[in-house]
C-alpha cells in the first residue's frame, strides 16, 4: 500500500500531536526527509508525489516510536553539531545545542594545541574543535565502548582519525599525558544528582546512558576527578571549559579547584551551563 505525501504528512502530524510531542510539524517533516531519501523542500512542493511501500512503512514505524520518546537522532541515526554531520547510536548521549556554547567558548581562546575531550560520547566536541581548528589535535575519552565506537566512525567519516587517541576508560591518572603539556581540557561530563534523573523528559531519561547523566549524589563526582589531575596536566595559561548543570555547582566548582575564574555562560533558557577557569601559576 502506498500514500500520497501530504496525507502521509498530515497523518503524522497529528499522531506526534497526540503523542504531545513539541514540535510536531518539524519532526513529521524530518522523519519523512528520513524515510524518503527526499528533501523537505521537494516533499512540502509535492504533496500529491506517492511514497512506496517501503519508504511509507519506515515512516510509520519511525512515527510509532517517535511516539514513544525514543529520541529522533536514534531512529535517524544522525544530528548536526557544530555544522558537522554525526552519527548516533544507542547507548551514546545525543548532542545537545547548549554544548555547542562549551565548543564556542573554548575556540574564543584556544588556538590550537593538545586538547583533551573527557567524556566524548559522539566525538561532537572534540570534532567541532578540530574541524575549526586545523592544527589542534586530542586524546577522546569515554568509560562506554559504545560511545567509543561510535565516535571513531564520526572522526573517520570527518577525516579526523590521525588527530586524535581514543582512550576507553574513567581513570584520568592513567591517560598517557606528562604535566604541563596540556593546552586545554573540555568536558561535558555527567552531572545531574541521582536524585533527579527520575524526572527527566522520557528521551533523556529511557535513552541516554546512565552513565552519561549520573553525576553522583550531589552531581559532583565527575569534577572532583577532574580538577584535580587537570591543574597537574595542563600548562600554566591552559584552559578548563565545563558543562555545568546549575548556578549552585557553579559555586561548589569554583570552591574546589585550584584555578582561577574566567567566566561563566548561561544556555537558551538563561540557566548557568558552562564554566571557564584558567591554569594561573605550575
Amino acid at each position: 500500500m502506498s500514500m500520497q505525501v501530504g496525507m502521509a504528512r498530515g497523518l503524522a502530524v497529528s499522531r506526534l500531536r497526540e503523542a504531545k510531542l513539541e514540535s510536531p510539524g518539524l519532526e513529521a517533516d524530518l522523519l519523512l526527509e528520513w524515510a524518503s531519501g527526499m528533501s523537505r523542500t521537494f516533499l512540502h512542493t509535492h504533496p500529491e508525489k506517492e511514497l512506496s511501500e517501503d519508504a511509507w512503512r519506515r515512516y510509520r514505524e519511525a512515527i510509532e516510536r517517535r511516539c514513544g520518546r525514543v529520541p529522533l537522532q536514534h531512529i535517524t541515526g544522525a544530528t548536526v553539531f557544530f555544522g558537522l554531520p554525526l552519527e548516533v547510536a544507542p547507548g551514546t548521549l545525543v548532542p545537545r545545542p547548549e554544548t555547542e556554547i562549551a565548543v564556542e567558548t573554548a575556540l574564543e581562546q584556544f588556538p590550537g594545541g593538545f586538547f583533551v575531550d573527557w567524556g566524548t560520547g559522539s566525538g561532537c566536541i572534540a570534532a567541532a574543535i578540530m574541524e575549526k581548528r586545523p592544527d589542534a589535535h586530542c586524546i577522546a575519552v569515554d568509560c562506554s565502548p559504545k560511545a567509543i565506537f561510535t565516535a571513531w566512525r564520526n572522526f573517520r567519516n570527518l577525516g579526523l582519525l590521525s588527530r586524535v587517541l581514543l582512550w576507553h576508560g574513567n581513570d584520568p591518572w592513567k591517560l598517557p599525558v606528562r604535566s604541563n603539556s596540556v593546552d586545554l581540557l573540555i568536558s561535558n561530563p555527567p552531572y545531574i544528582p541521582d536524585s533527579q534523573i527520575p524526572f527527566l523528559m522520557p528521551e533523556v531519561r529511557l535513552h541516554d546512558p546512565r552513565e552519561a547523566l549520573s553525576g553522583g549524589e550531589d552531581g559532583l563526582v565527575a569534577y572532583r576527578m577532574l580538577l584535580p589531575w587537570a591543574f597537574h596536566v595542563l600548562k600554566k595559561g591552559g584552559l578548563v571549559v565545563l558543562e555545568i548543570g546549575n548556578e549552585s555547582q557553579k559555586q561548589a566548582i569554583r570552591a574546589m579547584a585550584a584555578f582561577r575564574f574566567e567566566k561563566m555562560l548561561r544556555d537558551y533558557s538563561g540557566l548557568a551551563r558552562v564554566l571557564v577557569l584558567k591554569k594561573e601559576r605550575v
